[in-house]
């Protein structure tokens, strides 16, 4: 008798597989679209720090961000609301700081968790001789609401 239940539930188990769902809260962004805003951010920031570029170019840099954006930089000044972020990338546009010394924006690792990025990345310099080279790694970390930017904190 023993024999006989255990292979019929043997035989319903088979067929009716369980299928394991990873489960995220509602509010929660697939990790890929995480690292293409990761990567959009950076591309933009790129272009932005281009001799040339505008208010134009910020701005498409702040729509990535929620309403609520944090930037965060504990080593040098702590927290800054979107507000004060945004005057001072246009003091720099402003000053000529953004002059086309940052060639690129490298990418080194990722790691995606659950509405947040994990990021190390490295500048590549132009010299004043023509070449590129890269600055130390650094590591950033961005928390996401609702598909936009809602802080970044930079540890380098």
């Amino acid at each position: 008798m023993k024999r006989i239940l255990f292979t019929v539930i043997a035989l319903v188990s088979i067929s009716f597989p369980v299928q394991a769902k990873t489960t995220f809260s509602l509010n929660a962004i697939e990790p890929d679209s995480l690292e293409q805003i990761v990567k959009k951010y950076y591309k933009l920031n790129v272009k932005m720090m281009q001799k040339g570029s505008s208010k134009a170019d910020i701005d498409n840099i702040f729509k990535l961000f929620s309403d609520d954006f944090v930037y965060s930089h504990p080593k040098y000044g702590g927290n800054y609301s979107k507000d004060d972020l945004y005057k001072g990338y246009e003091n720099n546009l402003a000053k000529g700081s953004y002059n086309s010394r940052v060639a690129d924006i490298r990418i080194e690792k990722v790691i995606v968790g659950e509405n947040a990025v994990a990021v190390s990345r490295t500048f590549m310099m132009n010299t004043d001789e023509g070449v590129v080279t890269p600055h130390h790694a650094q590591l950033v970390f961005f928390e996401f609401k609702e598909g936009k930017i809602s802080r970044i904190a930079e540890y380098w």
